[in-house]
């Protein structure tokens, strides 16, 4: 790992606590992170390795906090087949290769 990435690491390993905790609050994330538990073993109270560059973790992280700041005037579009769709793509986190 060169010296750019382990820094990019570090920094994301020090708010991973914050970044667990708010990524649960939403269900979707939830139920992803439950779903890499059971395909990719993943049990532990530690940081999270995600399968995505910090740069495209920090994106969506940020949108999810700007939709928790503004929550009740969030839009959430609902299409034929009931699902809701929200105003970002979590796409960049589950097209990347995931490393051990």
């Amino acid at each position: 790992m060169d010296m750019v990435r382990e820094e990019q690491f570090r920094k994301a390993q020090a708010d991973a606590a914050y970044n667990r905790q708010l990524l649960q609050e939403h269900q979707w994330a939830d139920e992803q992170l439950n779903a890499a538990r059971d395909t990719y073993g993943y049990n532990s109270a530690g940081p999270l390795r995600l399968p995505c560059s910090v740069d495209e973790f920090l994106r969506l992280r940020a949108l999810v906090d700007r939709e928790t700041a503004h929550s009740s005037s969030h839009r959430v579009h609902v299409h034929a087949g009931g699902h809701q769709q929200h105003g970002y793509s979590f796409a960049p986190c589950t097209r990347a290769r995931v490393t051990s």
